[in-house]
């Protein structure tokens, strides 16, 4: 369950990225989730859309990249 350390860390920034560019509706954001990180695109999808409720995140399209690495973490965001 260490995803959802991780989506909880994103939301963070995500909230604090959207304010920072005047954006009310994130609608997509660009996650790094490497290939050993041993959490499933399936899984992080499952938590982020729990876990983004109530804020600009909620509904946005998630875009994985999936290096060899047990990196997680958020690459950008679009608005």
């Amino acid at each position: 369950m260490h995803e959802v350390t991780a989506i909880k860390s994103m939301m963070v920034i995500i909230k604090q990225k959207a304010e920072e560019n005047n954006l009310s509706k994130v609608t997509k954001v660009n996650v790094v989730l490497g290939k050993f990180s041993g959490v499933t695109k399936e899984d992080f999808t499952y938590w982020f859309k729990e876990l983004s409720k109530d804020s600009p995140a909620y509904g946005a399209a998630i875009s994985f990249t999936e290096p060899m690495t047990p990196d997680i973490y958020l690459e950008s965001i679009e608005g």
